[in-house]
Parts: C-alpha cells; structure tokens; sequence
C-alpha cells in the first residue's frame, strides 16, 4: 500500500485484528503511521502480531475482547473510550459463521449478533468520541454473497430455519442497510461511512465449523481472493484522502458495486435500524 498516504496524528481501530481480513487491514495500515488498536479475543496472537509490527517501527496495540454479547460490547466500548483520546477510523472486520444455530447469553442467535448487531451497538457507542474527533470514518465491510439473501423481519433469529451459510449472507445483506441508514443518519454530523464489498476470501472463516464445501456450493467456484487484497479495498476507503470528503460509498469490484434492490430498500433499512435498535437496547435516535 505504498500508493497510499501517512495517517500521522490518525487513531484507528479494527475489530478481528488477529486473523484473515482483520489481520491484513493491521499489517496494512500500520506502515501509514497511524496509531493503530485492534480488537482482539485471543490474546497470544493480538501479542505476537504487536511485536511484530512494533518490532517494525509501528505504533500499534490491541484491547482484549470479544463481541458476543451486549455485555461485551459495552464492555469494550467503555476500554476504548477510556484508553483512546479520539478516535478517527472504526473498521468493522470481525465475523462469524456456524453450521448449527447458536444463541448467546442474551438469547440472540450468534451469526445475527456478531456480524450486526455487534457492529451496530459498537458503532452508536462510539459514535460521540468520533463526532468529538472530527472528520472521522467508519468503514463497514460486506460481501458478494448478500445477493443471495432476504431479509424477513419476523424471523430476524432464524427460528424458523436455520441453514449457516444463508444466515451469513443474510448478516451481510444487513450490512449493507446498516450502512445505508447510517449514511442517511450521520449525513450532517461530519463522518464519512464508506462499505467495502468484498468477494468471499480465504481465511479460516468457515473451517472450523466444516461449512467451507457449502460455502464454495453457494458460489459455485473455489474461493480465490487473498485476505491482502481484500484488504487494500478497506484501507483505501480508511486512508484515500478522497473518502474523507464524500460518505455512502460503497467499493467493490466491477459489477459488484450495482447493489440489489434488496440491498437498497430504505424502508427496510429503517425498519432494520430500529429492530436493532431495540435488541441491543438503545433509541433509535443517533445522539
């Protein structure tokens, strides 16, 4: 990422710092000078990867955490207040797939939570130090496989059906309304929202759980792209100095930047904001 310009004097922070896309965005970052913190859950790797990247030069370091709950959500968002003077990048890079329908201790089922509900709670906590901070950003990041997903309102949970690889391109269809309304709603404080959508990556999303030969059923092809090159799209909306002028992009590849109708129902984002709303108890209102 040599082509892209020093953030000196930038805080940034990625969550799923410690592997697949989360990892790459770090490691590209870094070398841009901004002072940079990830989240991280497990912390061998978040010590070793500082080290590394220390070792380098670089100013980087991590909060240990998770977001599986509410509880832990609120729980980072108050470290990070605490340990950041501003804050003026969120990357929004972890992500969860399952075979079988989990719920967590609030009772929500956990592909649902961590891929959105997560994302949208960290993001209205965080929301007034970025405003504070000012010409901040917030980079959402989704993928090609929404298009193959609808939202259903009643059944926000998959209690009625549960198929993994379906709920993940559902939460990644939400991303997309979650980025559109938070566009809409952040449109006059100052924040530029940008989404990169990224084709399914090698990482090892989906190993774990076995859901890697659905995974490429559902795509119809092997999985290709490198988690570095998905990364440049992110740090190129984190970084370009013209990203920090406009908001609402959406970056991706060729033709995958034509989003569906599904992906760009207003009402359906305003509906999905507010529901949101409600599970992770906060008003629908931004400030």
């Amino acid at each position: 990422m040599t082509h892209m310009p020093h953030m000196d004097g930038r805080i940034c922070l990625v969550t799923g710092g410690t592997d697949g896309i989360g990892k790459a965005v770090v490691e590209q970052l870094a070398p841009l000078g901004a002072e940079l913190v990830f989240l991280a859950r497990d912390e061998q790797k978040a010590q070793t990867l500082c080290a590394q990247l220390k070792e380098q030069g670089y100013k980087v370091g991590y909060i240990k955490g998770c977001l599986d709950d509410r509880a832990s959500v609120r729980a980072l968002a108050e470290q990070i207040d605490a340990c950041l003077p501003k804050l003026h990048v969120l990357i929004h890079c972890a992500a969860e797939i399952h075979r079988e329908r989990l719920e967590n201790a609030d009772g929500l089922e956990r592909t649902f939570f961590v891929n959105h509900l997560a994302p949208y709670l960290l993001t209205r906590l965080l929301l007034p130090k970025m405003i504070q901070s000012g010409t901040a950003r917030i980079v959402n990041v989704g993928c090609t496989l929404y298009s193959r997903a609808r939202i259903h309102p009643e059944d926000l949970q998959s209690t009625q059906y549960y198929d993994g690889v379906n709920v993940y391109a559902r939460t990644k269809l939400c991303t997309l309304l979650f980025h559109r309304e938070l566009v809409r709603r952040t449109r006059d404080l100052g924040l530029s929202v940008h989404c990169a959508l990224l084709r399914p990556t090698q990482t090892t999303l989906g190993t774990q759980c076995g859901l890697v030969p659905d995974l490429v059923s559902a795509l119809g092809h092997p999985v290709k792209q490198s988690p570095q090159k998905a990364a440049e799209r992110i740090v190129t909306l984190a970084a370009a100095p013209k990203y920090g002028l406009e908001t609402g992009r959406v970056l991706g590849q060729g033709l995958w930047t034509r989003l569906n109708a599904a992906a760009k129902d207003d009402l359906m984002a305003q509906k999905l904001w507010m529901e949101s709303a409600a599970l992770c108890g906060v008003e629908g209102e931004l400030l």
